[in-house]
């Protein structure tokens, strides 16, 4: 067959992939954002010129004590665990993390720090300012980068399996993929959007060992996270956190309010025996709680030790 001639037909075939990974990507977001509809609070900040616009749920009355959510996640997983919980403990505020569920990405670079910042900002127009703050795996590291920043502003710190260091680990192929220009946005909207439903419940089970999955899991908002935006906004979290956290680590040294971290012995996505013993080693008020048996999903499958956590830091709080 001539050079032209193939070259031609390899075309026609990615024209062909690319318009029905785009189409059945359609139908799969569609289809998540019915299960998970834009419903909750909004507020809008400022991201040098530009607007963002994030989304949150509310509460309870009282101290102000700030949710924030893990990777490929969203503030339904707080609504499907402990959020009445903390409700009962005083003012429940879960966001949607900046690029995550229905909360608009910055343009730049969005760091733990850079999330921090911003969702900093929306606090502080909605008068929830000086929080605690509760923050799993991802939203951990942006509670501690928030902390450290702002040392003064926060009241506590619960950090459920937090990656707080660099290790020095590369990112997952699929992530690193993502980032390629041009190929990795086709592979983003037509391929991995596409075959995500497919690989999401293995990679779920993977976050619950050594436990089996809850049924609760089922409220979790991982279809949402597969759409092509957010499946990108998270590819771009994972790719950049182990610099991030190379950069915002020496700063926990002036982390002065109560702090408790709780890791679970087995997770076996973050590391339960790298993390909290050098943060400890940074933050020497920091109480260290193991978790026999746990994995890394904290929230769901020990909802009961998360608050445990949370009634330390509030009993002890500045």
């Amino acid at each position: 067959m001539p050079r032209r001639a193939v070259v031609s037909a390899l075309a026609l075939l990615s024209l062909a992939v690319g318009l029905s990974g785009c189409a059945l990507s359609a139908v799969l977001s569609s289809d998540a954002e019915m299960r998970f509809p834009d419903v909750g609070n909004h507020v809008v900040v400022r991201d040098g010129r530009q607007s963002l616009r994030l989304r949150y749920v509310e509460r309870g009355d009282g101290r102000s004590i700030v949710l924030l959510h893990g990777a490929y996640g969203g503030l339904e997983d707080w609504q499907a665990t402990i959020l009445d919980d903390v409700a009962l403990r005083g003012r429940a505020i879960a966001f949607d993390r900046p690029g995550h569920g229905w909360s608009d990405r910055p343009c730049e670079s969005s760091t733990p720090e850079v999330q921090a910042g911003l969702l900093r900002d929306a606090c502080r127009s909605i008068g929830a300012s000086h929080p605690v703050l509760v923050g799993f795996s991802w939203g951990g590291a942006v509670a501690a980068a928030w902390a450290a920043r702002w040392p003064d502003e926060v009241e506590g710190l619960v950090l459920l399996n937090a990656p707080t260091h660099s290790w020095g680990g590369a990112p997952e192929p699929i992530d690193t993929a993502t980032r390629v220009p041009f190929f990795g946005e086709f592979l983003t909207a037509n391929v991995f959007s596409v075959i995500g439903p497919f690989v999401a419940p293995s990679r779920a089970a993977a976050a619950f060992l050594p436990e089996a999955v809850p049924a609760s899991f089922a409220k979790s908002p991982l279809d949402l996270a597969l759409r092509p935006a957010t499946f990108d906004a998270n590819a771009a979290d994972v790719t950049l956190l182990d610099g991030a956290l190379a950069a915002q680590s020496p700063g926990y040294a002036s982390i002065r309010c109560p702090v408790v971290f709780v890791v679970g012995d087995g997770d076996r996505i973050v590391g339960p025996e790298f993390h909290s013993p050098r943060f400890v080693a940074a933050v020497p008020q920091t109480r260290r709680v193991v978790v026999a048996g746990a994995g890394h999903q904290l929230p769901y499958a020990h909802p009961a030790e998360c608050m445990k956590a949370l009634d330390d830091v509030l009993a002890t709080r500045r």
